[in-house]
C-alpha cells in the first residue's frame, strides 16, 4: 500500500453494498498489538475502531491484545502474549517507517505472505508515514491508521502481495480519494470478503487456541 505525491494513492472498490454481519466468533481472529511506535492509547483505540467497522462489515471479529509498547512488555500484558503463536491470532508490528522519504511512492506497511510453512501471521504499520501522509492531505490520523492496519491485516487473509484495481486493497491512495472519503473506497469486495471469511474460519478450525466466545472476547478485549 503506497502513496503517491501529487498522483494517485492506492486500495479496492466494493462494487455492491455489504451488509454488516452480526458477531461470528468462528471467524474471529486474535490481534497482538507490538506497538514498538509508542501509539498513544486514545489514537489506538480509535484507529482499532475503524478497523473493527470494516471487518465487522466482513463478517470478521477482531480481538485486540496489547503484548508490547515502545522497548518492552506491559506489566499488565495478557498472558496470551507469551505463548506460540496460534493460527487464529496475527502480529501487527507499529513502527518507524523501513524506508526514508524522497522517493514518489512509499509504503504505509507491509505483510508477509506466501509462506513456505504455515500460514501468514505478521503486518506492520509505519506510524511516521501514515502521520504525514494524514497532515499532507489533511484527513483524520487515526482513521487513516486505522484503514492501513485493516488494508495489511488483507493481505494476510488474501495471503497474496497482489493489489486490487478497487476498494481497500487497491495499491494507492490519492489525496482527492483520501479527502472525498467515499465509502466504497474503504470496503473490501464482495469477492475478498469470501476468501477472507474462509481464511478466517479455517484458521480456526486448525487453531489449537479455541475459538473466543462472547465472554472471553470481552476479557481479551478489555486490554486495548
Amino acid at each position: 500500500m503506497g502513496w503517491k505525491f501529487g498522483a494517485a494513492l492506492a486500495i479496492a472498490v466494493l462494487l455492491t453494498p455489504t451488509v454488516a454481519v452480526g458477531r461470528d466468533f468462528s471467524r474471529a481472529l486474535i490481534i497482538r498489538t507490538y506497538n514498538n511506535y509508542g501509539v498513544p492509547a486514545d489514537d489506538l483505540l480509535a484507529a482499532r475502531l475503524h478497523v473493527d467497522q470494516i471487518f465487522n462489515d466482513a463478517g470478521i471479529e477482531m480481538i485486540w491484545l496489547d503484548c508490547w509498547y515502545r522497548d518492552k512488555q506491559p506489566a499488565d500484558a495478557p498472558a496470551r502474549c507469551r505463548q506460540p503463536l496460534a493460527d487464529n491470532e496475527l502480529m501487527l508490528r507499529l513502527q518507524a517507517p523501513g524506508q526514508a522519504w524522497g522517493r514518489r511512492f512509499v509504503s504505509m506497511g507491509f505483510s508477509l505472505v506466501n509462506l513456505e510453512e504455515g500460514v501468514p501471521f505478521l503486518s506492520a504499520v509505519f506510524v511516521d508515514l501514515v502521520a504525514s501522509i494524514s497532515r499532507s492531505a489533511a484527513v483524520d490520523f487515526r482513521l487513516l491508521l486505522g484503514r492501513a492496519i485493516a488494508h495489511e491485516i488483507g493481505h494476510l487473509l488474501l495471503d497474496t502481495s497482489r493489489h486490487a484495481d478497487q476498494g481497500l486493497m487497491r495499491a494507492d491512495w490519492s489525496r482527492a480519494e483520501l479527502q472525498r472519503n467515499n465509502a466504497a473506497d474503504w470496503a473490501f469486495r464482495d469477492a475478498e470478503i469470501t476468501t477472507m471469511q474462509r481464511a478466517a474460519t479455517s484458521r480456526n478450525v486448525r487453531s489449537t487456541v479455541p475459538t473466543p466466545g462472547p465472554s472471553e472476547s470481552q476479557t481479551l478485549a478489555a486490554s486495548r
